[in-house]
């Protein structure tokens, strides 16, 4: 979506600095580490490698799975229409794609996945810690040159309310990743460049990778139900963030309650 041909199948992509993959060779398909995680490195790469410390890497790299087991070309090529976010594309990748025996009578923790369907995201789950950025913004130097600057970045977990709930996501809860935008991103070049900054969250429906079929919250019921701690509160959210998040926080009296195990 974002690409020439060449920049995937000949060449790294000119946004990681390029240069010839084999020659002038066309690679039917691009090399993971040259091409995919060349520029989605500092999140997707560390978590489905299990770069982060402390944190395992995806249980699909455990069975060496690559990126185009799930992002096939059909998807990556794109089919000619404009969608509203990556989310909403009609032939992205879904668990249930892969995984749709899991309602069945059959299927190992069935009456789980069935109390859940639709209320939750798979991610809710199934997701270990993620990166979140803060802040991100152009500063000067002492030399009076521009440069990228943000606040650092936390690897946490937490569950909010559904952005992009529909009839194709219809579930209440999904993982939430926070984008390093503020009030002040583009102040560098203009002010109040955000004006309208309240309109969206900075709390962002996210998919990470880095799913385990065992994690800390589901471990046991209670791990997560009565664990306000793991969603997103008022109290986890700056102050001048909090219009902006409204839609996503979750309220006290919505936080799941304990249940007998």
């Amino acid at each position: 979506c974002h690409s020439s041909c060449g920049q995937c199948h000949i060449s790294r992509p000119e946004s990681v600095g390029g240069g010839l993959l084999e020659a002038h060779l066309f690679q039917r398909r691009p090399p993971m580490f040259q091409v995919c995680t060349a520029c989605h490195g500092s999140r997707i790469e560390k978590e489905y490698l299990g770069k982060n410390p402390e944190i395992p890497p995806d249980i699909h790299k455990e069975k060496y799975f690559k990126c185009n087991k799930c992002h096939t070309a059909e998807e990556m090529h794109g089919d000619g229409n404009v969608y509203a976010n990556r989310y909403e594309v009609q032939n992205a990748p879904k668990c249930l794609d892969c995984h749709e025996e899991i309602y069945s009578d059959q299927a190992e923790n069935a009456g789980q996945h069935s109390d859940h369907k639709d209320k939750l995201s798979c991610q809710v789950c199934h997701s270990m810690p993620y990166k979140n950025c803060y802040a991100c913004h152009v500063g000067r130097d002492d030399q009076g040159l521009a440069y990228f600057k943000t606040k650092g970045s936390l690897l946490n977990f937490k569950i909010g309310l559904n952005p992009l709930q529909s009839d194709r996501r219809p579930e209440r809860f999904a993982v939430l990743r926070h984008v390093p935008t503020d009030p002040n991103t583009f102040k560098f070049y203009l002010d109040h460049g955000l004006s309208n900054f309240d309109v969206l969250p900075t709390w962002k429906y996210a998919t990470p990778h880095n799913i385990r079929r065992q994690t800390p919250q589901n471990k046991s019921c209670n791990a997560c139900h009565g664990n306000a701690e793991l969603f997103l509160r008022k109290e986890d959210v700056k102050p001048e963030y909090l219009e902006a998040n409204a839609k996503v926080i979750v309220p006290p009296e919505m936080v799941p309650e304990k249940v007998n195990e």
